[in-house]
């Protein structure tokens, strides 16, 4: 009872981060095998970036096709992700490896810049 008003606590727990499953189409998408290794080449800048609150390393890539992030950084800054099955990312090797979802709308800042 608050000021006589009875309260009821509807959701016990929240979840870290919501999961949101839509109907998607196989999308393919292109990233140099350097950028999937973490390693700088000169088609890859290494950069310090900001989402959020947090500090992160940015690897430029001048031959991806989309911007890339692990699914634990994804987990750890609690982005939101829509799971997309249909989701192959070409390496530059001529590998094909699945991504796991797509996180859309994610602002991010380099050298103060916002994106």
């Amino acid at each position: 009872m608050v000021d006589g008003l009875e309260l009821k606590v509807m959701v016990d727990k929240l979840p870290l981060y919501e999961e949101i499953f839509e109907e998607v189409q196989p999308v393919m998408c292109y990233l140099s095998l350097n950028s999937f290794l973490g390693k700088h080449s000169p088609r890859t800048t290494k950069l310090l970036g900001r989402i959020g609150k947090h500090m992160v390393v940015v690897l430029m890539d001048s031959g991806a096709s989309h911007n890339f992030i692990t699914h634990v950084l994804a987990s750890k800054l609690r982005l939101k992700s829509s799971t997309n099955t249909g989701l192959e990312v070409l390496l530059g090797n001529g590998v094909s490896v699945h991504g796991s979802g797509v996180c859309k709308n994610v602002k991010f800042a380099l050298a103060g810049v916002e994106f």
